[in-house]
Protein backbone atom coordinates (compact mmCIF):
# COMPACT_ATOMS: atom_id res chain seq x y z
CA UNK A 1 0.00 0.00 0.00
CA UNK A 2 1.63 3.53 -0.60
CA UNK A 3 2.30 5.44 2.47
CA UNK A 4 -0.23 8.23 1.73
CA UNK A 5 -3.06 5.75 1.61
CA UNK A 6 -2.14 4.24 4.86
CA UNK A 7 -1.71 8.08 6.04
CA UNK A 8 -5.67 8.41 5.47
CA UNK A 9 -6.08 5.09 6.77
CA UNK A 10 -4.79 5.79 9.89
CA UNK A 11 -5.88 9.49 10.04
CA UNK A 12 -9.51 8.08 9.74
CA UNK A 13 -8.59 5.78 13.05
CA UNK A 14 -7.47 9.02 15.36
CA UNK A 15 -10.01 10.86 13.87
CA UNK A 16 -12.53 8.59 15.76
CA UNK A 17 -10.14 7.88 18.87
CA UNK A 18 -10.64 11.71 19.55
CA UNK A 19 -14.17 12.06 18.67
CA UNK A 20 -14.51 9.11 21.83
CA UNK A 21 -12.13 11.21 23.88
CA UNK A 22 -14.54 13.92 23.53
CA UNK A 23 -17.43 12.39 24.49
CA UNK A 24 -16.01 10.56 27.30
CA UNK A 25 -13.26 12.65 28.67
CA UNK A 26 -14.12 15.32 31.62
CA UNK A 27 -12.30 17.96 30.02
CA UNK A 28 -13.98 21.36 27.88
CA UNK A 29 -12.43 23.94 25.33
CA UNK A 30 -14.30 26.73 27.55
CA UNK A 31 -12.90 29.89 26.61
CA UNK A 32 -13.75 31.41 23.07
CA UNK A 33 -10.16 31.88 21.95
CA UNK A 34 -9.25 28.80 22.44
CA UNK A 35 -12.25 26.92 20.66
CA UNK A 36 -11.37 29.39 17.80
CA UNK A 37 -8.03 28.70 17.63
CA UNK A 38 -8.70 24.54 17.86
CA UNK A 39 -10.82 25.15 14.56
CA UNK A 40 -8.59 27.15 12.88
CA UNK A 41 -6.40 24.21 13.21
CA UNK A 42 -8.94 21.64 12.16
CA UNK A 43 -9.43 23.56 9.09
CA UNK A 44 -5.91 24.37 8.24
CA UNK A 45 -5.21 20.79 8.40
CA UNK A 46 -8.31 19.78 6.23
CA UNK A 47 -7.00 22.52 3.53
CA UNK A 48 -3.67 20.61 3.51
CA UNK A 49 -1.90 23.32 5.48
CA UNK A 50 -0.23 21.22 7.76
CA UNK A 51 2.15 23.79 9.31
CA UNK A 52 -0.47 26.27 10.47
CA UNK A 53 -1.84 23.34 11.46
CA UNK A 54 0.62 22.68 13.83
CA UNK A 55 0.97 26.35 14.82
CA UNK A 56 -2.41 26.81 16.16
CA UNK A 57 -2.81 23.73 17.95
CA UNK A 58 0.57 24.29 19.73
CA UNK A 59 -0.43 27.54 20.56
CA UNK A 60 -3.48 26.22 22.63
CA UNK A 61 -1.20 23.23 24.19
CA UNK A 62 1.34 26.37 25.31
CA UNK A 63 -0.80 27.38 27.87
CA UNK A 64 -3.76 24.90 28.49
CA UNK A 65 -1.14 21.67 28.06
CA UNK A 66 -4.07 19.48 29.40
CA UNK A 67 -6.63 19.54 26.66
CA UNK A 68 -5.76 15.74 25.57
CA UNK A 69 -8.19 16.15 22.80
CA UNK A 70 -6.18 19.06 21.38
CA UNK A 71 -3.08 17.16 21.88
CA UNK A 72 -4.22 13.87 19.91
CA UNK A 73 -5.18 16.49 16.88
CA UNK A 74 -1.91 17.27 16.94
CA UNK A 75 -0.44 14.36 16.95
CA UNK A 76 -2.66 13.52 13.57
CA UNK A 77 -1.02 16.97 12.22
CA UNK A 78 2.26 15.95 13.00
CA UNK A 79 1.62 12.02 11.43
CA UNK A 80 -0.09 13.92 8.05
CA UNK A 81 3.53 15.87 7.95
CA UNK A 82 4.96 12.30 8.38
CA UNK A 83 6.79 13.58 11.11
CA UNK A 84 6.67 10.43 13.40
CA UNK A 85 8.77 11.04 16.08
CA UNK A 86 6.04 13.86 17.32
CA UNK A 87 3.34 12.19 16.60
CA UNK A 88 4.17 8.92 18.71
CA UNK A 89 5.49 11.42 21.52
CA UNK A 90 1.99 13.17 21.74
CA UNK A 91 -0.39 10.61 21.12
CA UNK A 92 1.96 8.54 24.12
CA UNK A 93 1.07 11.35 26.31
CA UNK A 94 -2.14 10.90 25.81
CA UNK A 95 -2.00 7.33 26.60
CA UNK A 96 0.15 7.62 29.88
CA UNK A 97 -2.32 10.08 31.18
CA UNK A 98 -4.13 8.01 33.64
CA UNK A 99 -7.52 9.93 33.35
CA UNK A 100 -7.71 8.67 29.07
CA UNK A 101 -10.47 6.52 29.58
CA UNK A 102 -9.50 2.39 28.67
CA UNK A 103 -11.48 2.52 25.06
CA UNK A 104 -9.39 5.25 23.94
CA UNK A 105 -6.48 3.65 25.23
CA UNK A 106 -7.33 0.81 23.51
CA UNK A 107 -7.67 2.97 19.70
CA UNK A 108 -4.19 5.17 20.55
CA UNK A 109 -2.55 1.47 21.38
CA UNK A 110 -4.06 0.55 17.44
CA UNK A 111 -2.79 3.71 15.98
CA UNK A 112 1.10 3.19 17.28
CA UNK A 113 1.09 0.31 16.13
CA UNK A 114 -0.34 1.48 12.58
CA UNK A 115 2.16 4.27 12.98
CA UNK A 116 4.92 2.20 13.42
CA UNK A 117 4.73 0.18 10.15
CA UNK A 118 4.17 2.99 8.15
CA UNK A 119 7.37 4.72 9.92
CA UNK A 120 9.21 1.46 8.81
CA UNK A 121 7.81 1.69 5.55
CA UNK A 122 8.57 5.19 4.23
CA UNK A 123 12.15 5.18 6.06
CA UNK A 124 13.30 1.29 4.28
CA UNK A 125 11.63 1.76 1.09
CA UNK A 126 13.37 4.38 -0.69
CA UNK A 127 12.89 2.88 -4.28
CA UNK A 128 10.53 1.66 -6.26
CA UNK A 129 11.36 -0.99 -9.10
CA UNK A 130 8.58 -1.65 -11.68
CA UNK A 131 8.41 -4.26 -15.23
CA UNK A 132 5.93 -3.66 -17.71
CA UNK A 133 5.26 -5.90 -20.89
CA UNK A 134 2.78 -5.34 -23.46
CA UNK A 135 1.70 -7.38 -26.57
CA UNK A 136 -1.52 -7.01 -28.97
CA UNK A 137 -1.94 -6.64 -32.67
CA UNK A 138 -3.18 -4.10 -35.47
CA UNK A 139 -4.91 -3.56 -38.60
CA UNK A 140 -3.71 0.11 -40.41
CA UNK A 141 -5.12 1.03 -43.65
CA UNK A 142 -2.24 3.47 -43.98
CA UNK A 143 0.87 1.94 -42.94
CA UNK A 144 3.13 4.48 -44.77
CA UNK A 145 0.75 7.47 -44.36
CA UNK A 146 0.39 8.39 -47.96
CA UNK A 147 -1.90 9.71 -50.12
CA UNK A 148 -5.04 7.59 -51.63
CA UNK A 149 -4.74 7.64 -55.63
CA UNK A 150 -8.14 8.98 -55.64
CA UNK A 151 -6.93 12.11 -54.36
CA UNK A 152 -3.68 12.83 -56.07
CA UNK A 153 -4.64 15.14 -58.89
CA UNK A 154 -4.19 13.21 -62.04
CA UNK A 155 -1.38 14.56 -64.08
CA UNK A 156 2.73 15.41 -64.11
CA UNK A 157 2.67 15.02 -60.25
CA UNK A 158 1.38 11.37 -60.48
CA UNK A 159 4.62 11.01 -62.15
CA UNK A 160 6.22 11.69 -59.25
CA UNK A 161 4.68 9.12 -56.72
CA UNK A 162 6.63 5.54 -56.12
CA UNK A 163 4.05 3.23 -55.45
CA UNK A 164 5.64 3.02 -52.24
CA UNK A 165 4.67 6.93 -51.55
CA UNK A 166 0.44 5.31 -51.88
CA UNK A 167 -1.54 4.39 -49.13
CA UNK A 168 -1.17 0.60 -48.11
CA UNK A 169 -2.82 -1.33 -45.91
CA UNK A 170 -1.54 -3.75 -43.62
CA UNK A 171 -1.93 -5.51 -40.27
CA UNK A 172 0.92 -5.95 -37.82
CA UNK A 173 1.99 -7.48 -34.25
CA UNK A 174 3.79 -5.28 -31.35
CA UNK A 175 5.25 -5.77 -28.60
CA UNK A 176 7.00 -3.42 -25.22
CA UNK A 177 8.96 -3.93 -22.46
CA UNK A 178 9.95 -0.98 -20.17
CA UNK A 179 11.72 -0.59 -16.59
CA UNK A 180 10.85 2.33 -14.54
CA UNK A 181 12.93 2.92 -11.05
CA UNK A 182 11.81 5.86 -8.90
CA UNK A 183 14.06 6.52 -6.25
CA UNK A 184 11.77 8.85 -2.90
CA UNK A 185 13.93 10.77 0.05
CA UNK A 186 13.00 9.31 3.18
CA UNK A 187 13.17 13.26 3.44
CA UNK A 188 10.58 15.58 3.53
CA UNK A 189 10.80 19.07 3.56
CA UNK A 190 8.49 22.26 4.07
CA UNK A 191 7.06 23.95 0.86
CA UNK A 192 5.26 26.87 2.11
CA UNK A 193 2.79 25.52 4.25
CA UNK A 194 2.24 22.45 2.93
CA UNK A 195 4.36 18.79 3.03
CA UNK A 196 7.18 18.44 -0.12
CA UNK A 197 8.91 15.08 -1.26
CA UNK A 198 11.87 14.84 -3.69
CA UNK A 199 12.01 11.92 -6.10
CA UNK A 200 13.94 10.90 -9.36
CA UNK A 201 12.97 8.40 -12.18
CA UNK A 202 14.11 6.46 -14.59
CA UNK A 203 12.50 4.88 -17.80
CA UNK A 204 13.64 2.71 -20.35
CA UNK A 205 11.04 1.31 -23.11
CA UNK A 206 11.51 -0.85 -26.38
CA UNK A 207 8.59 -1.17 -28.45
CA UNK A 208 8.56 -2.96 -31.68
CA UNK A 209 5.65 -3.37 -34.45
CA UNK A 210 6.26 -5.62 -37.10
CA UNK A 211 3.62 -5.51 -40.09
CA UNK A 212 2.93 -8.80 -42.11
CA UNK A 213 3.74 -8.16 -45.13
CA UNK A 214 5.23 -4.06 -45.56
CA UNK A 215 8.32 -4.85 -43.57
CA UNK A 216 9.80 -1.93 -45.11
CA UNK A 217 7.49 0.31 -42.02
CA UNK A 218 8.54 -1.96 -39.50
CA UNK A 219 8.94 0.69 -36.34
CA UNK A 220 11.17 0.19 -33.74
CA UNK A 221 11.40 2.84 -31.01
CA UNK A 222 13.99 2.38 -28.05
CA UNK A 223 13.60 5.10 -25.28
CA UNK A 224 15.46 6.16 -22.33
CA UNK A 225 14.56 9.69 -19.79
CA UNK A 226 15.62 10.15 -16.33
CA UNK A 227 14.66 13.18 -14.00
CA UNK A 228 14.02 14.68 -10.88
CA UNK A 229 10.46 15.20 -9.19
CA UNK A 230 9.10 17.06 -6.38
CA UNK A 231 5.39 16.48 -4.97
CA UNK A 232 3.77 18.94 -2.57
CA UNK A 233 0.59 16.98 -0.63
CA UNK A 234 -2.41 18.43 -1.88
CA UNK A 235 -1.05 21.38 -3.68
CA UNK A 236 1.13 20.50 -6.49
CA UNK A 237 3.99 18.60 -8.21
CA UNK A 238 6.98 19.48 -10.78
CA UNK A 239 9.01 17.22 -12.67
CA UNK A 240 11.89 17.44 -15.73
CA UNK A 241 12.63 14.78 -17.59
CA UNK A 242 15.98 13.93 -19.82
CA UNK A 243 15.28 11.19 -22.71
CA UNK A 244 16.67 9.90 -25.49
CA UNK A 245 14.84 7.56 -28.49
CA UNK A 246 16.41 5.81 -31.09
CA UNK A 247 13.94 5.23 -33.97
CA UNK A 248 13.92 2.60 -36.70
CA UNK A 249 11.79 2.09 -39.51
CA UNK A 250 12.77 -1.01 -41.62
CA UNK A 251 14.66 -2.22 -39.73
CA UNK A 252 17.04 0.96 -40.82
CA UNK A 253 17.84 4.09 -38.55
CA UNK A 254 15.43 6.63 -38.80
CA UNK A 255 16.62 9.38 -36.56
CA UNK A 256 17.08 10.09 -32.69
CA UNK A 257 15.73 12.34 -30.67
CA UNK A 258 17.25 14.18 -27.31
CA UNK A 259 14.76 16.03 -25.32
CA UNK A 260 14.33 17.80 -22.25
CA UNK A 261 10.50 18.04 -20.58
CA UNK A 262 9.73 20.31 -17.64
CA UNK A 263 5.93 19.68 -16.30
CA UNK A 264 3.93 21.26 -13.32
CA UNK A 265 0.77 20.49 -12.08
CA UNK A 266 -1.40 22.66 -9.83
CA UNK A 267 -3.67 20.43 -8.00
CA UNK A 268 -7.20 21.29 -6.54
CA UNK A 269 -10.08 19.50 -5.01
CA UNK A 270 -11.68 17.73 -7.86
CA UNK A 271 -9.56 19.55 -10.66
CA UNK A 272 -5.99 19.79 -11.91
CA UNK A 273 -4.33 22.19 -14.37
CA UNK A 274 -0.95 21.28 -15.53
CA UNK A 275 2.22 23.39 -17.94
CA UNK A 276 4.35 21.14 -19.90
CA UNK A 277 7.11 22.16 -22.27
CA UNK A 278 9.26 20.59 -24.74
CA UNK A 279 12.64 21.06 -25.87
CA UNK A 280 13.53 18.21 -28.64
CA UNK A 281 16.87 18.09 -31.26
CA UNK A 282 16.02 15.95 -34.00
CA UNK A 283 18.72 14.29 -36.00
CA UNK A 284 17.72 12.08 -38.76
CA UNK A 285 20.15 9.64 -40.68
CA UNK A 286 18.69 8.52 -43.93
CA UNK A 287 19.80 9.70 -46.88
CA UNK A 288 15.97 10.52 -48.10
CA UNK A 289 15.40 12.78 -44.84
CA UNK A 290 18.49 14.98 -45.69
CA UNK A 291 18.09 18.71 -44.42
CA UNK A 292 15.31 17.65 -41.71
CA UNK A 293 17.56 18.07 -38.56
CA UNK A 294 15.52 20.69 -36.39
CA UNK A 295 15.08 21.84 -33.31
CA UNK A 296 11.44 21.64 -32.13
CA UNK A 297 9.70 23.59 -29.15
CA UNK A 298 6.36 23.62 -27.71
CA UNK A 299 4.61 24.58 -25.25
CA UNK A 300 0.91 23.92 -23.22
CA UNK A 301 -1.65 23.89 -20.92
CA UNK A 302 -4.14 21.11 -20.20
CA UNK A 303 -7.23 21.02 -17.29
CA UNK A 304 -8.37 18.00 -15.93
CA UNK A 305 -11.95 17.90 -13.46
CA UNK A 306 -12.99 14.66 -12.16
CA UNK A 307 -16.97 14.00 -11.75
CA UNK A 308 -19.71 11.48 -10.25
CA UNK A 309 -16.70 10.57 -6.62
CA UNK A 310 -14.08 10.35 -9.91
CA UNK A 311 -15.60 8.11 -12.01
CA UNK A 312 -15.85 10.69 -15.03
CA UNK A 313 -12.99 12.43 -16.08
CA UNK A 314 -12.58 15.12 -18.38
CA UNK A 315 -9.65 16.97 -20.00
CA UNK A 316 -8.73 19.77 -22.46
CA UNK A 317 -5.91 21.36 -22.92
CA UNK A 318 -3.72 23.29 -26.08
CA UNK A 319 -0.23 24.11 -27.07
CA UNK A 320 1.76 25.61 -29.55
CA UNK A 321 4.49 24.28 -31.88
CA UNK A 322 7.46 25.58 -33.75
CA UNK A 323 10.06 23.01 -35.74
CA UNK A 324 12.71 24.79 -37.04
CA UNK A 325 15.03 23.03 -39.49
CA UNK A 326 17.89 22.95 -41.70
CA UNK A 327 15.66 23.97 -44.85
CA UNK A 328 12.72 26.09 -44.45
CA UNK A 329 10.78 23.49 -46.28
CA UNK A 330 10.66 21.06 -43.27
CA UNK A 331 10.24 24.34 -40.86
CA UNK A 332 7.02 24.57 -39.68
CA UNK A 333 5.13 26.25 -36.86
CA UNK A 334 1.36 25.92 -35.42
CA UNK A 335 -0.96 24.79 -32.52
CA UNK A 336 -2.81 21.65 -31.32
CA UNK A 337 -6.01 21.43 -29.33
CA UNK A 338 -7.50 18.24 -27.72
CA UNK A 339 -10.28 17.37 -25.52
CA UNK A 340 -10.84 13.91 -24.25
CA UNK A 341 -12.95 11.82 -21.38
CA UNK A 342 -12.41 8.64 -19.72
CA UNK A 343 -15.64 6.69 -17.92
CA UNK A 344 -14.52 4.24 -15.16
CA UNK A 345 -18.09 2.23 -16.36
CA UNK A 346 -17.87 -1.14 -14.61
CA UNK A 347 -15.93 -2.16 -11.89
CA UNK A 348 -12.25 -2.79 -13.05
CA UNK A 349 -13.13 -0.96 -16.71
CA UNK A 350 -12.92 2.04 -18.68
CA UNK A 351 -14.27 3.84 -21.91
CA UNK A 352 -12.35 6.33 -23.17
CA UNK A 353 -12.45 8.95 -25.87
CA UNK A 354 -10.15 11.59 -27.23
CA UNK A 355 -10.07 14.36 -30.13
CA UNK A 356 -6.87 16.36 -30.76
CA UNK A 357 -6.90 18.49 -33.90
CA UNK A 358 -3.19 20.09 -35.25
CA UNK A 359 -2.85 22.83 -37.34
CA UNK A 360 0.69 23.28 -39.23
CA UNK A 361 2.41 26.11 -41.06
CA UNK A 362 5.64 25.96 -43.48
CA UNK A 363 7.84 28.16 -43.80
CA UNK A 364 8.99 27.32 -47.32
CA UNK A 365 7.64 26.59 -50.80
CA UNK A 366 7.26 23.20 -52.09
CA UNK A 367 8.92 21.85 -55.29
CA UNK A 368 6.79 21.90 -58.50
CA UNK A 369 3.84 23.49 -56.72
CA UNK A 370 5.37 26.68 -55.86
CA UNK A 371 2.83 27.11 -52.65
CA UNK A 372 4.11 27.01 -49.37
CA UNK A 373 2.10 23.84 -47.42
CA UNK A 374 -0.72 24.91 -45.23
CA UNK A 375 -2.54 21.81 -43.51
CA UNK A 376 -4.79 20.44 -40.98
CA UNK A 377 -4.67 16.91 -39.36
CA UNK A 378 -7.72 16.00 -37.21
CA UNK A 379 -7.47 12.58 -35.07
CA UNK A 380 -10.30 10.96 -33.11
CA UNK A 381 -9.55 8.04 -30.38
CA UNK A 382 -11.60 5.57 -28.61
CA UNK A 383 -11.07 2.62 -26.59
CA UNK A 384 -12.35 0.34 -24.15
CA UNK A 385 -10.01 -0.87 -20.96
CA UNK A 386 -10.31 -3.62 -18.44
CA UNK A 387 -8.14 -5.12 -15.77
CA UNK A 388 -8.71 -8.53 -14.48
CA UNK A 389 -8.12 -9.15 -10.98
CA UNK A 390 -8.46 -12.91 -10.72
CA UNK A 391 -8.11 -16.37 -12.45
CA UNK A 392 -5.57 -16.86 -15.85
CA UNK A 393 -4.92 -13.15 -16.36
CA UNK A 394 -4.87 -11.50 -12.81
CA UNK A 395 -3.39 -8.23 -13.11
CA UNK A 396 -3.21 -8.16 -17.41
CA UNK A 397 -5.23 -5.50 -18.46
CA UNK A 398 -6.84 -5.20 -21.70
CA UNK A 399 -7.51 -2.64 -24.52
CA UNK A 400 -8.85 -2.58 -27.60
CA UNK A 401 -9.08 0.96 -29.96
CA UNK A 402 -9.79 2.44 -32.85
CA UNK A 403 -8.35 5.49 -33.96
CA UNK A 404 -9.60 7.80 -37.11
CA UNK A 405 -6.67 10.34 -38.14
CA UNK A 406 -7.51 12.81 -41.50
CA UNK A 407 -4.83 15.02 -42.79
CA UNK A 408 -6.24 18.37 -44.93
CA UNK A 409 -3.61 20.00 -46.82
CA UNK A 410 -3.85 22.64 -49.46
CA UNK A 411 -1.17 20.59 -51.34
CA UNK A 412 -3.64 17.42 -52.84
CA UNK A 413 -0.18 15.14 -52.48
CA UNK A 414 -0.38 15.36 -48.78
CA UNK A 415 -3.93 14.83 -48.40
CA UNK A 416 -4.17 11.13 -46.60
CA UNK A 417 -6.81 9.42 -43.99
CA UNK A 418 -5.82 6.31 -41.92
CA UNK A 419 -7.65 4.09 -39.51
CA UNK A 420 -6.11 2.21 -36.71
CA UNK A 421 -7.76 -1.01 -35.09
CA UNK A 422 -6.10 -2.81 -32.43
CA UNK A 423 -6.77 -5.09 -29.47
CA UNK A 424 -3.67 -5.38 -26.88
CA UNK A 425 -2.69 -6.82 -22.92
CA UNK A 426 -0.38 -5.18 -20.82
CA UNK A 427 1.10 -5.96 -17.25
CA UNK A 428 3.16 -4.31 -14.64
CA UNK A 429 4.99 -6.78 -12.46
CA UNK A 430 6.40 -4.72 -8.60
Amino acid sequence: MHIYSKIKKTFIMLAVTVAMLGLTATFALAESEVEKEYKEGLYQREKGNIYSSIEAFNTILSAQPNLHRVRLELAVAYYRAMNFAEAKRHAQQVLNNPKTPQSVKLSINAFLAQLKKDEEAFYSKKTTLEYTVGLGILHDTNVNAGPDTSTVPVGIFTLFLTPESVQKSDSAVYMSAGLSHRYQSPKTFKAGDKIGRFSWMTKANLYRKEYFHENDYNLDIISFSTGPAISVLQSWRANVNFGIDQILIGDKRKGQYYSVTPSISKQFKKSELTWDAALIRREFKQDLDNDRDSLYTSTGLYYGRLFKNGKFAVQVGARIFNESADISRFSNDGTEVLAGANWVAWNNGSLYARFRQKDSKYDGVEPLFAKKRDETEQRYDAGVNHTFKKGTLEDWKITASYTYTENDSNLAIYDYDREVISLGMTRTFR
